[in-house]
């Protein structure tokens, strides 16, 4: 993977929009470190993309960062072999537009009282749905919000 070795975002206490921010500022970052590496997971379909991508991120190890909020490029990412949602999701869009299937990021809440974001992952346009924090591909859990961002 080219380009250069570097975390995109690291703060304390970083607000929800900044963290909004950085993702959308990550993403075409890391389509430029990863031209070549996206080119492995293209599949038959966009679905077997969505797997092969999913399967990639299931070997990673989670990570969930506290108060000191990280999003890794995904050279970074793949370096370091861990990450949390906001750095899969990084990886997934930047490998999604290299291979030039259209997609959405989707910030979940699971908080009725609160629609702010505590979630992130990508939904292709065709409804299927990449996020390794879950248990299973295609899949989500229960959210009492969904909101879904075009790139």
């Amino acid at each position: 993977i080219a380009a250069p070795y570097r975390f995109v975002y690291s703060k304390s206490n970083a607000s929800n929009n900044d963290l909004r921010k950085m993702i959308a500022k990550a993403i075409p970052i890391s389509v430029a470190q990863s031209k070549q590496f996206s080119k492995r997971f293209k599949g038959k379909t966009d679905r077997q993309t969505a797997k092969n991508i999913y399967n990639f991120l299931k070997s990673l190890k989670y990570i969930k960062y506290g108060e000191n909020q990280k999003i890794k490029t995904i050279r970074v990412l793949v370096k370091d072999g861990s990450g949390d949602c906001k750095s899969y999701t990084v990886a997934t869009s930047a490998i999604l537009k290299n291979l030039g299937i259209p997609h959405y990021i989707v910030y979940t809440s699971y908080n009725k009282a609160d629609a702010t974001p505590s979630h992130v992952y990508v939904q292709l346009k065709d409804g299927t749905i990449i996020d390794a924090v879950y248990k299973a591909f295609n899949k989500e859990a229960p959210y009492a919000y969904k909101f879904r961002k075009s790139v």
